[in-house]
């Protein structure tokens, strides 16, 4: 400017600001960059404001929602979070105020009211000239399906755990049920009636809790249902035995009775509702009292003969599952209906020999699992019971035939035409004696394989052995001394003996060997795919494992051939060996008869050779 004011020129200030144009550009194309991956990207991302509402969702954060990105702009953000999760957004909220970022599992709600599992990254925004909290950055993955597999996995092992531990609860059961009598040392009877069910009641205790349990049976040739044994908890806590009298089905209204007729398990949560009663003749059922407290979950399950779980479980109340609302049952049935398991003549359908039932004072005690377990264990019952029936009925048949043998004796020469037919009731007695005592498979001291069971298993084990070119060895093994041992300690000294060999043959044995006692002192076992050189290093491992075995005399008896008995290292306990022979198919015999042939001349050359020793096979022990 001059003096007067006036423009007498310009100064021209050039920067070269070609950088800053070009990071100006950079900027933009990055920014475009990050918007194309923020629109493209598989994973939810939302920014909030400090309030918690939307003011930015992505199209994969909408679309996992069921929303589109402008419809959740100015949504709350708690909107569409799960209840149960809201807590834990607030306090996530808490934390992100106070910068602090974030990871964790949340539950949203879709727009169609379903909910999706996702993971979630927050991360808290500040003002940049305050440094005030202004909001957060949220991104979320669904991992809905990877959340469904696990929880079908636990729920998978779950299921796995609960049904090892119900089948080992049920093989104990079923052991019990069925294990012999224990009259008297090595007694195979069957049990009685009144044995049966207090086994029921003892095994029962380990499905659940219990204040009350019964058996009733029921007789459908005369129409009678009897309550032999019934244990209730008393006053002081301690389970009381008592019986009830026995009544005629048509006569009797109780719940028991329903369960007979309707052949339904029956299972009432609470007895003192009475809308959970089942409907007969019009009327509910009313449980009969039975003990000095009021019963209130009551768990009742028909013994059926001859049905499989399968069977029980389809005639099983459809109303057992937790989340559902009991239902008492629909079809009425009248006390003077015929019960519909009764079999005419050439049907096939089980029929009902009782009911089991397990009682407690405390409602809603018993759960599907248990119920299941009852009726697997009612199939268990229903045969062992009905053993046990047969049994007695066969023991009232030889009581009331011994009076008429008696009577028969007493009368001979009035009744001695009567003879012949004593003698064949006598006998077709003992043909029925001896076909139950063929029929079981174990030998009852031992509890090994019993002879019937060793031909028929060799037999088949033979053949397939012939198939599929394998071998098949026997070991045969006999008690050196035995009648000496016994006459010298005597019987229970050797049955001690008999069974410390079958216990060493059962535990040293692979699973798939078969060990039996042929009889007396003798026992196989039957290796299959055993070749001779492994069977005799197993058999001589026997001998030397038994040799070793030491056993406690409780009476000493010295006869001429007691010098023969191994004394033990202590005084008063004494040893035995064993002789074992070892033939193997097919090289010493094509069928079962000639390999046990074989395996006991191999025995008898190892008796032969001063006992307590293992043999092989060889053409030279024909002799």
């Amino acid at each position: 400017f001059e003096k007067n004011g006036e423009v007498s020129g310009r100064v021209v200030v050039l920067r070269d600001i070609t950088e800053r144009k070009r990071a100006e550009d950079d900027l933009l194309r990055l920014k475009d960059f990050n918007e194309a991956i923020v629109q493209n990207i598989s994973e939810g991302l939302a920014v909030e404001d400090a309030e918690g509402h939307f003011t930015f969702v992505n199209p994969a954060g909408a679309s996992m929602l069921g929303y589109k990105p402008e419809d959740m702009v100015g949504l709350q953000a708690l909107d569409i979070v799960a209840r149960d999760d809201i807590k834990l957004v607030e306090y996530a909220r808490a934390r992100r105020r106070k910068g602090l970022s974030d990871r964790y599992e949340l539950n949203l709600v879709r727009k169609n009211g379903s909910t999706i599992t996702v993971l979630v990254a927050g991360t808290p925004l500040f003002d940049g000239l305050t440094h005030e909290f202004s909001g957060m950055v949220d991104v979320y993955v669904d991992i809905t399906e990877r959340k469904l597999a696990e929880l079908a996995i636990s729920s998978s092992d779950q299921r796995h755990r609960r049904l090892v531990e119900q089948l080992a609860v049920l093989n104990r059961i079923g052991l019990a049920v069925f294990a012999p009598g224990e009259n008297s040392p090595g007694d195979s009877s069957p049990r009685d009636v009144n044995t049966v069910i207090h086994v029921l009641y003892q095994q029962c205790q380990q499905i659940g809790e219990m204040d009350c349990f019964f058996v009733a049976l029921y007789n459908e040739d005369t129409g009678m249902l009897r309550f032999p044994v019934f244990y209730s908890r008393g006053e002081d806590g301690e389970m009381q035995v008592t019986s009830y009298d026995d009544s005629r089905l048509e006569d009797y209204t109780g719940l028991t009775g329903y369960v007979v007729r309707s052949y339904k398990t029956l299972y009432v949560a609470d007895l003192t509702d009475s809308s959970q009663l089942p409907v007969m003749n019009g009327q509910r059922v009313m449980p009969l009292p039975t003990s000095h407290l009021m019963e209130r979950s009551f768990l009742a399950v028909p013994l059926v003969l001859g049905a499989e779980p399968a069977l029980l479980e389809g005639l099983a109340p459809n109303a057992l599952q937790p989340e559902a609302a009991w239902q008492p049952p629909q079809d009425p049935i009248s006390p003077h209906t015929p019960p519909p398991f009764s079999r005419p003549a050439g049907a096939s359908r089980p029929a009902v020999v009782g009911v089991i039932s397990m009682q407690s004072f405390q409602p809603n005690m018993y759960t599907e699992e248990q119920i299941k377990l009852l009726e697997t264990v009612a199939v268990q019952a229903a045969i062992a019971l009905e053993n046990g029936r047969l049994y007695e009925r066969l023991q009232e048949e030889l009581e009331q035939r011994r009076q008429a043998e008696e009577a028969l004796l007493r009368a001979n020469e009035i009744l001695q035409a009567h003879v012949v037919e004593i003698e064949s009731l006598q006998a077709n007695l003992h043909a029925t004696l001896s076909r139950l005592a063929e029929q079981a498979i174990r030998d009852p001291l031992t509890n090994l394989f019993n002879r019937r069971y060793l031909h028929e298993t060799l037999e088949r084990e033979l053949a397939r052995a012939s198939r599929q070119d394998l071998p098949v060895s026997v070991v045969m093994a006999d008690i050196d001394y035995f009648k000496p041992l016994n006459d010298t300690f005597l019987h229970d000294a050797g049955d001690r003996v008999l069974q410390a060999l079958s216990d060493l043959l059962r535990t040293q044995s692979r699973q798939e060997d078969i060990a039996c006692r042929y009889g007396g002192e003798e026992f196989v076992v039957v290796m299959p795919g055993a070749p001779l050189e492994v069977a005799f290093q197993r058999a001589e491992r026997w001998r030397q494992a038994f040799e070793e075995l030491e056993f406690r005399a409780s009476e000493v008896i010295e006869t001429d051939l007691s010098s023969k008995v191994l004394h033990g290292k202590i005084r008063g306990t004494f040893r035995a060996t064993i002789s074992l022979g070892v033939a193997t198919f097919p090289e010493h015999g094509i069928s079962s008869d000639s390999l046990l042939r074989a395996a006991d001349r191999a025995m008898y050359a190892a008796k032969e050779a001063g006992r307590n020793q293992t043999r092989a096979y060889e053409e030279r022990s024909k002799a």
